[in-house]
């Protein structure tokens, strides 16, 4: 059988491999370019994660020793020894204001133009019963 008696669309058995050789190592590249690519920015994420994590723990660490230092400040023995070396005295009398009532039909505009004529004050002393 001679090259012109072969049907058109017949090669010769090596062309066909080279005819497939060349887009095959092409693809193989890509894919390993691809797949290289994928693993950089992998270990890029992980090391961000690792360093986020070192991040989030010297922030809890910070914080608790932030609530250490509020507890200690907000600490009543302090705060009244506090206001004795400043010079704080307890009252002898105390003054309450009340809140006026709330009425729904009242817009609150006009609720904070006549406040002052509705808060009603009483005085009582320290230990006395509030109501």
């Amino acid at each position: 059988m001679s090259r012109s008696e072969r049907a058109p669309w017949s090669l010769a058995p090596g062309a066909l491999l080279r005819q497939w050789a060349l887009p095959c190592v092409v693809g193989a590249l890509v894919a390993a370019l691809a797949l290289t690519a994928l693993r950089v920015d992998l270990l890029r994420a992980r090391y961000g994660l690792a360093e986020a994590v070192r991040e989030e723990q010297a922030l809890r660490l910070e914080e608790s020793e932030l609530t250490v230092e509020l507890r200690r400040l907000r600490d009543p023995a302090r705060l009244a020894e506090l206001a004795r070396e400043q010079g704080f005295v307890r009252p002898d009398r105390v003054i309450e204001v009340a809140a006026p009532a709330a009425d729904p039909g009242r817009e609150p505009a006009d609720r904070n133009a006549s406040a002052p004529a509705q808060i009603s004050a009483s005085v009582s002393s320290p230990g006395a019963a509030r109501p």
